[in-house]
């Protein structure tokens, strides 16, 4: 049985042969090792094709200064990183190497369509817009092009909206709609 221990001073092995000094010296450098611990944590990545900050955390029986080498060719402790499988090795001064590996996600792209219904009534604007955002982060706020800033804006006249929709994550996209005027009193004379 072989007994370990822990070496607090330096060994003076003058009388020993030099095979046993090779053996020792081999024995006493792993003497208490373990293995090395990386982990990447990572932020949440807030807008569809963004990135998040990535950083490599060292743990166990590592020695800095460390080398960090990214499967993205980076080589600090912090990177910017998009949505995707990444890794990474880390090698500390004694020779020892640690890898991880994480998945990234990112939320879905942000759009937002506008439904519109006419304008019918010449007299008094009757037209409305519906922003249907999808995607990105609910909840979502809206800010139209007449100031409205509601999901649906009514008592419109015939003409484009434009409407910006912003997610949770403060991710924007913009939609425009056309409300056509469609003459009632048309519609009245060529009714039978």
């Amino acid at each position: 049985m072989v007994q370990r221990h822990t070496l607090t001073q330096p060994l003076s092995l003058q009388i020993w042969p030099l095979a046993a000094l090779f053996v020792l010296t081999v024995w006493t450098s792993r003497l208490g090792a373990q293995s090395m611990e990386v982990v990447i944590t990572h932020t949440a990545i807030a807008c569809n094709g963004g990135t998040c900050t990535a950083t490599v955390s060292v743990t166990g029986n590592a020695l800095p200064p460390f080398n960090y080498i990214w499967s993205n060719g980076l080589t600090t402790q912090n990177v910017s990183l998009p949505s995707g499988t990444h890794s990474v090795i880390v090698l500390d001064s004694q020779g020892q190497t640690g890898t991880d590996t994480v998945t990234i996600a990112e939320p879905p792209a942000l759009g937002v369509a506008v439904v519109t219904e006419q304008q019918i009534c010449a007299i008094a604007p009757d037209g409305s817009a519906t922003a249907v955002p999808f995607g990105g982060t609910p909840p979502y706020s809206y800010s139209w092009s007449n100031g409205g800033n509601t999901a649906q804006i009514t008592g419109l006249a015939a003409g484009p909206y434009a409407v910006t929709a912003t997610d949770a994550n403060n991710c924007t996209t913009s939609g425009e709609g056309e409300v056509e005027y469609w003459d009632e009193g048309l519609w009245l004379m060529l009714t039978p």
